[in-house]
């Protein structure tokens, strides 16, 4: 009975879940979830043409991800005049926009499900912000949750001019390629592969945001036992294969990669759609199994891209391994851990400290009652 007491005692004290919440509809400015910015990190995105309101997808990724949402609008077009957390009040001009089914008593709590929800735009709803080809127009959204995890949406409820419906369907947000070290540009702190590469930013969003949200994802995670079951982390360890694989992967993810115009050529563009926009799938790979991610957060980072990119991404060539060694994969899923081969196991190195302790009890509780049958 004492050893059962002690589990339960040490079964309280594990740190809370981190988890997480995510917007995939429409179009966010940022799909990486965020309880720090108002916007999920970003300042702008794609426009979504919505002229009488739509569906809302949320995905339920992790723990305390789970709870009640809503929807807020902003006529202003602006991505600051929101609340930073699902449990502020809305105030100004910001207005709330009622969800289908209602959100609030029918709340999203499945790890791994998205929900939908359906609304549509108050009568009188006008925009006036402006973004690209529309000169005003825009209106800003911001989908918030009481777990403190939120995101934003730019749309239009009518054409830009010279457009008719089907062109204005979703706009991709204007913006430009910028050099951070150069040209006037201060360098990253956090992303510093990034440093000296043209790099393609949203009018809106300056390249420090972006850093910023790194930053934001890596204090969250990195020394989360419940991200990641290789413990302990530390932000800024090189002798890591987990941080400097995560490093990797947040600025390869979070940072576009502008190409020249033409073949040799010193003037930048973005990158057409389907081509060099998506993370090293391998460096994926890799992070996820030096760093033991946990089956709580299994939805976090699946390592699955709509094109498979393995050339390079803005942090550097694909295939890039840990002082040259490659995350040595065990079949047995005995932390609970996932890896790259779906195999569903980390590194042997990365059974973490409390899953060690939590495996001994559970074989001195075996032991003791085999041994008093």
């Amino acid at each position: 009975m004492k050893v059962l007491i002690a589990l339960a005692l040490l079964a309280a004290a594990l740190p809370s879940v981190v988890g997480h919440a995510a917007l995939l509809a429409p179009i966010p400015f940022n799909t990486n979830p965020s309880t720090t910015f108002q916007c999920g990190g970003a300042g702008a995105g794609p426009v979504n043409y919505m002229p009488t309101g739509g569906t809302l997808n949320w995905k339920i990724i992790a723990g305390d991800g789970a709870g009640a949402i809503r929807l807020l609008v902003d006529p202003a077009g602006t991505a600051g005049n929101f609340p930073t957390n699902g449990n502020s009040a809305a105030t100004g001009s910001v207005v709330a926009v009622s969800l289908s089914p209602d959100p609030i008593t029918n709340p999203p709590t499945t790890v791994g499900t998205t929900y939908a929800f359906t609304f549509s735009w108050p009568a009188g709803l006008t925009c006036t912000g402006a973004s690209g080809a529309y000169p005003t127009g825009v209106c800003t959204a911001q989908v918030a949750a009481q777990s403190n995890w939120v995101a934003c949406f730019a749309f239009a409820m009518t054409p830009a001019p010279g457009q008719n419906a089907s062109q204005a369907q979703t706009q991709e947000p204007p913006g430009r390629c910028v050099t951070p070290g150069a040209n006037g540009i201060a360098p990253l702190t956090t992303c510093t592969m990034i440093n000296g590469q043209s790099i393609w930013v949203d009018d809106g969003t300056a390249a420090s945001d972006i850093d910023a949200t790194v930053l934001d994802s890596l204090k969250k995670n990195l020394n989360n036992s419940n991200v990641f079951a290789n413990q302990p982390q530390t932000i800024g360890n090189l002798d890591s294969p987990c941080y400097v694989m995560y490093l990797r992967y947040l600025c390869g993810s979070s940072f576009l990669k502008c190409i020249p115009q033409t073949v040799g050529s010193s003037n930048y563009i973005k990158p057409p759609v389907g081509t060099g926009r998506q993370p090293c799938l391998s460096n994926c790979k890799e992070m996820v199994c030096w760093c033991g991610l946990t089956l709580k957060h299994i939805g976090l980072y699946t390592c699955v891209f709509p094109n498979n990119n393995e050339v390079s991404d803005a942090s550097g060539k694909c295939n890039v391994l840990w002082n040259n060694k490659t995350c040595d994969l065990v079949p047995a899923a005995s932390t609970g851990g996932a890896c790259p081969d779906g195999c569903g196991a980390p590194h042997r190195a990365l059974l973490s400290p409390i899953a060690i302790l939590v495996a001994a009890l559970i074989a001195v509780i075996t032991t003791f009652v085999v041994a008093n049958k």
